[in-house]
């Protein structure tokens, strides 16, 4: 992977800078200032951080990517025509399937492209999912939380306990060609921290954004090398 070398230089990254990284372009909103001089980098540390910063990070998906997400997104779409909803879901307050299976897809590839890991874009038949339900969205351990109309995370009980590490991500509509990553999380601390939800409360807890650290500072902390941004 392409890293910068910057020597006897300061670089300041302030909200609406743009820098290229890889094959496609990661424009980094940051709501501070970062100091960056040689190999003496300020930034947060990477264990897991309750007093976060309020960073974002927007991902473009190149047209090869964005092809390939909604193809992921159009079989599961139809592989999962003949599903119930779980009891708790409510149509009234959700987007139709075919639109929200693509932006899952479009927010698990941005992962990925961010975090620097595999994304499979599985896609298995309704009676296959005991089989391979243990599957992480991105890489072995990362699970893809898409938000829409809140920046609140749903956390769920059934995850606790396998090591996972949550990203909460907002794809921007309509277009669905970005997506925004808004933070992240370990599943056993998220699901310490979050509070009861209204809809299933036994099961499912609601972690805030305030309550997740910056996506700049994810440097795969649970045994996988990652990317420093």
């Amino acid at each position: 992977m392409h890293r910068s070398n910057t020597s006897n230089n300061q670089i300041n990254t302030r909200i609406g800078d743009e820098t290229q990284r890889g094959s496609g372009q990661l424009r980094e909103n940051v709501s501070r200032w970062m100091s960056k001089s040689g190999n003496n980098t300020k930034r947060q540390a990477s264990n897991e951080n309750p007093s976060r910063e309020n960073n974002v990070i927007t991902v473009d998906l190149e047209s090869w990517e964005y092809e390939w997400a909604s193809h992921v997104g159009a079989r599961r779409y139809i592989e999962n025509w003949e599903r119930g909803d779980a009891a708790h879901y409510d149509r009234n307050r959700m987007q139709d399937d075919r639109t929200a299976q693509v932006a899952a897809c479009v927010a698990e590839l941005a992962v990925a492209k961010h975090t620097n890991k595999y994304w499979s874009g599985h896609v298995w038949k309704i009676d296959k999912h005991d089989q391979y339900k243990h599957i992480a969205d991105v890489g072995k351990n990362i699970e893809v939380k898409r938000v829409r109309t809140s920046t609140n995370a749903a956390v769920r009980r059934r995850q606790n306990g396998l090591g996972l590490v949550l990203f909460v991500v907002r794809v921007v509509e309509p277009e669905l060609r970005s997506a925004e990553i808004l933070g992240w999380i370990s599943q056993d601390l998220g699901w310490a921290k979050g509070s009861p939800s209204d809809y299933d409360p036994e099961n499912t807890r609601v972690i805030r954004e305030e309550c997740l650290n910056s996506p700049m500072n994810y440097n795969s902390a649970y045994g996988e090398e990652g990317i420093s941004v």
